[in-house]
């Protein structure tokens, strides 16, 4: 009986043993997941501030309240780019929270900062084409559309916008291209 006991004894510290290497690597493993997505999203979001700072600083916040302005991002190995949001003042909004003009726009960025962390691996430029892609936004903030949308031309993008209302981009095209009813 004595030696079963020590047997059983022996497997059940080897068995210890295992789970606790096992919860190492698993350890392990999330803090290289974490410092995958990390690797991944910073630059990412970083760019999409970059892009968002016209839009940013159109509001200015509420007496007494001041906090980090900008985009909120995740990566998952298996669903991909994650989470997408913004905060503002503080407060965190999560996308399907923002109004449609805040939407378009932070797709936006999103769009122009995907091409702005990818172009250095096609020679410096990238196209991005928006088809009518403001229609919610007013007259003030597409003020600062239009400059986030120069700021990504003098960065190395070719921004291709196309709009029943070409007058809105005038300001900013290098050519306007008109299509006539023939």
């Amino acid at each position: 009986a004595r030696t079963r006991l020590d047997q059983c004894t022996a497997r059940e510290q080897q068995e210890r043993q295992r789970v606790e290497a096992h919860r190492h690597l698993l350890s392990l493993f999330q803090q290289a997941r974490s410092d995958l997505s990390s690797r991944y999203t910073e630059p990412l979001r970083l760019s999409i501030n970059h892009f968002l700072t016209p839009l940013l600083r159109q509001t200015k916040p509420p007496e007494g309240r001041r906090g980090a302005d900008g985009v909120q991002l995740g990566y998952d190995p298996k669903q991909g780019l994650e989470a997408l949001g913004l905060e503002r003042d503080g407060l965190a909004f999560a996308f399907e929270d923002l109004s449609g003009g805040m939407k378009e726009q932070l797709n936006a960025a999103m769009r122009l900062a995907i091409a702005d962390v990818l172009r250095h691996g096609h020679d410096g430029c990238l196209p991005v084409l928006f088809d009518d892609a403001f229609t919610n936004s007013d007259p003030d903030r597409l003020q600062a559309v239009l400059t986030m949308l120069r700021e990504a031309v003098e960065r190395g993008l070719q921004v291709i916008v196309m709009s029943c209302d070409p007058d809105a981009y005038r300001p900013i095209a290098d050519a306007v291209v008109e299509l006539t009813d023939n």
